[in-house]
């Protein structure tokens, strides 16, 4: 059991024996959290709750004026920490009373207080510049993953700001994003992923949508958009070295599409 901490006005207790405690400043502006091996970035500052030093600052990120970025709940951080951040939406500033056993293990509660500053999966943009993150959900068969040409049916959430902009099944040929409206930054991240697996998706330009496509859902220009996706079937292209002609080849092609467009139709 951890050390007492006698109750605190509007604070809800993360644990069972009250060694974490959190209160929420400022809601988050977009309704998701990290997840397990996220990077998270956040500003912080840290001070004594409880005994002689009550009320010191003993750390700040904003002194510094360098925020930390670690890995979510790998052990980077304190324990309270890798409990109480997953909690955090998007933008959220949070105040945490952590004591001891799931602090420092110096026999000293503290107090921080907390902005989830970003969060972002795997880089998989074409130049790694941040342009698409993948972070893997629920893992897949990965003996079956999509490249360029596969048929592959997907559901597809896409969000921007906290607002819905569209939720469907898709069936397309890997590569061939525009014809069904997909963003080419959500058309690269499939070929990470693999079949039945579940992701979630985070999209800037310049892999978002063009800027018809944009204007049509009311995306401003500039936007975030995130994707939660799952891979509901993949069909692997055939290799073109198994067709001994050019007709052979596009007669398969050709029919990949139409079993695209037929599953469309369902």
């Amino acid at each position: 059991m951890c050390e007492d901490i006698s109750p605190l006005e509007n604070f809800t207790s993360l644990v069972d024996d009250r060694g974490v405690l959190k209160r929420i400043i400022k809601k988050g502006h977009t309704d998701i959290s990290p997840v397990k091996g996220e990077t998270v970035v956040v500003h912080y500052v840290g001070i004594y709750h409880g005994g002689d030093e009550h009320g010191e600052k003993f750390d700040s990120s904003r002194d510094r004026n360098e925020p930390l970025n670690y890995t979510s709940e790998e052990g980077h951080v304190i324990k309270g920490w890798d409990i109480a951040v997953p909690s955090m939406k998007l933008g959220e500033v949070c105040e945490l009373v952590v004591s001891p056993g799931y602090g420092y293990q110096d026999g000293k509660t503290r107090r921080f207080e907390i902005e989830l500053l970003d969060f972002y999966g795997k880089d998989v943009s074409p130049k790694f510049d941040g342009s698409v993150y993948l972070t893997q959900l629920v893992h897949g068969n990965e003996a079956i993953s999509p490249r360029s040409g596969s048929l592959c049916k997907i559901h597809a959430l896409g969000y921007c700001d906290g607002r819905v902009f569209e939720d469907r099944d898709v069936s397309f040929l890997i590569g061939d994003f525009e014809e069904v409206g997909l963003p080419e930054g959500l058309d690269r991240a499939l070929c990470y992923m693999s079949e039945g697996e579940e992701a979630r998706i985070r999209i800037r330009e310049p892999m978002t949508f063009s800027s018809y496509e944009s204007v049509k859902r009311g995306i401003p220009k500039g936007s975030i958009l995130y994707y939660l996706v799952k891979i509901t079937s993949c069909e692997q292209r055939k290799s073109v070295t198994v067709f001994s002609t050019f007709r052979e080849k596009m007669e398969h092609m050709q029919s990949l599409k139409q079993k695209a467009n037929e599953l469309l139709k369902v």
